[in-house]
Order: structure tokens, then C-alpha cells, then sequence
């Protein structure tokens, strides 16, 4: 069917707000599919927790900074997302946790909370009952490995709110709507790779 040009005009003023999210979503796919193509590199988990941020997507943004620190990344520019994302998903002591194992300075996170404050309810964004599953499962986790530095590799758990209950675990998210992994018949070189070195005897 052809349009005459005064619907045309009245089709693109209706569809314009959508073109922005359509082209974000766009390019979220076309992060995770580089993401799909190297789960391991650091670099690659970065750019995407990034992009989340970009977008609004905090407990993502999370969740691949801190899979990309469990692949080795180690820039500035990561911590200082990862401490901006705590701030704004409202988890303003694990930020402040980084000054006391001296990744970040006092002044760092002081401008963070300048930036981004603390009013936010953080954990209780959550609903209470995922809130609870997720307790549960970081408790008892926690009491089968002494070690607070485990290796954590969460399948399938989608956005990694998991990660925030337990920050100091080395955490992997590996989840095919968020990173992009091909988890069927668990083949994803980077869970091979992280079950070599994994401390947690309930992955077994």
C-alpha cells in the first residue's frame, strides 16, 4: 500500500520515541553477540557492562564488571564503572568497600556519592521473594566454602543479581539473554576454562 506523504510524516512524529530504544536494543544485541564470540576476554564483558550502564541496566552492569575482573581485567576506568554502578543500584558500602582493599581512594568514592547519592533502597529494588531465594542460595554457598575470594560461575540466573550478595566471590555470569554463551550441553569455553580452577565443592 502506498502513502501519501502527510501519512508518512504522521507515521515518523508516532514512531520517533521508539527509534532511540530501537537502536539501543540494536546495539545491546550487537555487544552480546561479540561478548557470545569471546566470553573470556575481559575487555569484551567490559564494554557490555558499559553499555547496560549506558542504558539503566544497573544489576547487569554489575554483573559484567564483575566478570570481567574474574577474567583478569584490571583497568581503572573498571573499577570506577563497577563503583558507579553500586552507587546507582543504591549498594553504596560495596563501593566503599573497594577503598579498603585499596582499589579505589577515599576521594574516588566521595565523588561517587556526591554524583549519585545513597538515598536508593539498593537490595530491597528486589522483590522479596527473589530476595530471599538469592539470600538463601549466597548463605549456603558461603557456609560450604570458607573462602569469601570462591570462584562463582552462575548459569542461567539471568540479570546476576546473585553477584551483589556476594562480593567478594570471583563471579562469572553466564547467561545466553545477558552475555550471549551457548550454555547447551554446557560447552562454553569459559566454563571449562573457570571449572579447572573452581573452589566450590557444591559445583561438583
Amino acid at each position: 500500500m502506498k502513502l501519501d506523504k502527510v501519512t508518512k510524516r504522521r507515521l515518523k512524529r508516532l514512531l520517533s520515541p521508539f527509534v532511540p530504544r530501537l537502536a539501543r536494543q540494536e546495539r545491546l544485541r550487537s555487544v552480546i553477540g561479540v561478548a557470545a564470540r569471546s566470553p573470556t576476554d575481559w575487555h569484551t564483558h567490559f564494554e557490555l557492562a558499559e553499555h547496560y550502564f549506558t542504558i539503566g541496566r544497573v544489576i547487569p552492569a554489575i554483573a559484567e564488571c564483575r566478570t570481567s575482573l574474574a577474567f583478569g581485567g584490571q583497568s581503572p576506568e573498571l573499577y570506577l564503572l563497577l563503583a558507579r554502578a553500586y552507587m546507582v543500584a543504591g549498594c553504596a558500602p560495596l563501593a566503599k568497600n573497594m577503598v579498603n582493599r585499596g582499589i579505589l581512594s577515599v576521594d574516588d568514592v566521595n565523588s561517587l556519592q556526591k554524583a549519585y547519592g545513597t538515598d536508593r533502597e539498593g537490595l530491597l529494588r528486589l522483590s522479596p521473594d527473589r530476595y530471599q531465594r538469592l539470600k538463601a542460595l549466597a548463605t549456603r554457598v558461603e557456609q560450604a566454602v570458607s573462602d569469601p575470594h570462591m570462584r562463582i560461575l552462575d548459569i542461567g540466573s539471568g540479570d546476576g543479581a546473585l553477584c551483589l550478595l556476594m562480593p567478594d566471590a570471583q563471579y562469572v555470569l553466564a547467561e545466553p539473554t545477558a552475555n550471549g554463551p551457548e550454555l547447551s550441553g554446557l560447552t562454553w569455553t569459559g566454563a571449562q576454562d573457570l571449572s579447572k580452577r573452581r573452589s566450590c565443592p557444591s559445583c561438583q
